[in-house]
């Protein structure tokens, strides 16, 4: 087997993108590409942390504490309030925490901005009943335009390649 960079023969190969590869070649061309796919896939994962500590922030704002008596939850609630206000964002044992606190009301709330911001696709969530199309501000006609759309593209990954494109996902 030869490495398709220099067209050495090879022992131990690396494979990567459909060609083959020796140990240097691979961490000359290969590596730094890799290091790049990691660096973006981290920068997105960050963004959605810190728009999710945002989510909640914000369903905690609007939440009324005036009926909860647990007094945990009542230094809690204005603690993460104040977290994201200064610019950290949420743990994850924060955000199991803030969820357990949630009723229907925060979660319709927190459905419907994580669908706003683009975290969540809004078919999935009117599907499972989750959200309505009055939590999103859309007619009935439009949340079933968009649920039919979304059953009619196939499950196959190369059909959905092809028709990805092709369908509007934006409300």
């Amino acid at each position: 087997m030869n490495c398709s960079c220099c067209n050495r023969h090879i022992k131990h190969p690396y494979h990567w993108d459909g060609k083959v590869y020796g140990k240097q070649c691979w961490i000359k061309h290969c590596l730094p590409e890799l290091e790049a796919i990691r660096a973006q896939q981290d920068d997105e994962r960050l963004q959605k942390r810190i728009i999710t500590s945002r989510i909640y922030q914000e369903v905690f704002k609007q939440k009324k504490v005036r009926g909860i008596k647990n007094e945990f939850k009542l230094k809690f609630i204005p603690s993460i309030i104040n977290q994201v206000k200064k610019g950290r964002m949420l743990s994850n044992k924060q955000m199991d925490l803030c969820s357990r606190m949630f009723n229907d009301k925060d979660y319709r709330l927190y459905f419907t901005l994580r669908v706003q911001s683009g975290l969540d696709d809004p078919v999935t969530h009117l599907m499972n009943g989750q959200l309505t199309p009055d939590d999103l501000e859309i007619t009935n006609e439009e949340a079933a335009k968009l649920v039919i759309t979304y059953r009619e593209i196939p499950a196959t990954p190369e059909a959905i390649g092809s028709t990805i494109n092709e369908h509007e996902w934006s409300l």
